[in-house]
């Protein structure tokens, strides 16, 4: 059950939310659990076919998200926005004053991206704007499946991250991108073989600082950052 919390300071809510075994089809957004603090959410084994953005999250702080075991299908129909199955913002709206750490899962999951497509967006802006912390992810053991896609995994600002097991099959520009201003992340054992991109397989862009990769001999890194870590098996 979902609540306003104690201090009511921001149009936010606390409790847990469970979206399990359910099919969505033809909507602009399949789940939407965005501005909560100190909550739970799972969203566990549905199927999300032609839906614009399958699981959009604004502005979760101190929370537990767990997007898992999920059938995303690219939206077959125009939308308004550059398509994502998975999209995760903390503070790109403008600071907010509940900033607090929140864990982000994203594990096991099959998306199937088509042109221009992401299949995960995962932003801490909060963090990029010099806030401490407020986004972890681990992105683990997801199928990313692409048809003229654009990448697999798009992380914008965040610290201490890990992304690793999944494996990327199609056409792409890229797969997995740290775009700038990321630290601390481990990029392990992903799975490239079946995956032909225009641009690397692992972006590591500007500012990015303290990363380890390691990869397999033939997988392409971009490493514009400083400090980073490859290791070619």
């Amino acid at each position: 059950l979902l609540g306003p919390p104690p201090d009511c300071l921001a149009p936010a809510h606390t409790g847990r939310l469970r979206v399990t075994g359910s099919t969505f089809v033809g909507v602009g957004t399949g789940v939407d659990p965005s501005n909560l603090v100190d909550s739970t959410v799972s969203v566990v084994r549905n199927d999300f076919v032609n839906v614009d953005l399958s699981v959009f999250g604004e502005d979760d702080y101190g929370s537990r998200i767990v997007i898992k075991g999920n059938d995303i299908d690219a939206p077959t129909r125009p939308v308004p926005f550059t398509p994502t199955g998975i999209l995760i913002l903390n503070g790109c709206s403008g600071p907010n004053p509940r900033q607090a750490l929140s864990r982000l899962t994203i594990q096991n999951n099959d998306i199937l991206m088509t042109e221009d497509m992401t299949g995960l967006v995962a932003a801490d802006c909060a963090h990029g704007d010099g806030a401490d912390p407020t986004l972890n992810v681990r992105v683990l053991g997801n199928h990313f499946e692409s048809n003229n896609g654009f990448a697999g995994v798009d992380i914008p600002f965040g610290e201490d991250g890990r992304v690793a097991g999944n494996r990327f099959s199609g056409t792409a520009f890229g797969g997995i991108g740290l775009v700038v201003n990321n630290s601390g992340f481990d990029i392990v054992n992903n799975d490239f073989t079946d995956f032909e991109t225009d641009g690397p397989d692992i972006l590591l862009g500007p500012e990015t600082t303290r990363n380890r990769v390691v990869i397999n001999e033939g997988d392409v890194v971009d490493d514009q950052g400083t400090d980073n870590i490859i290791i070619v098996r």
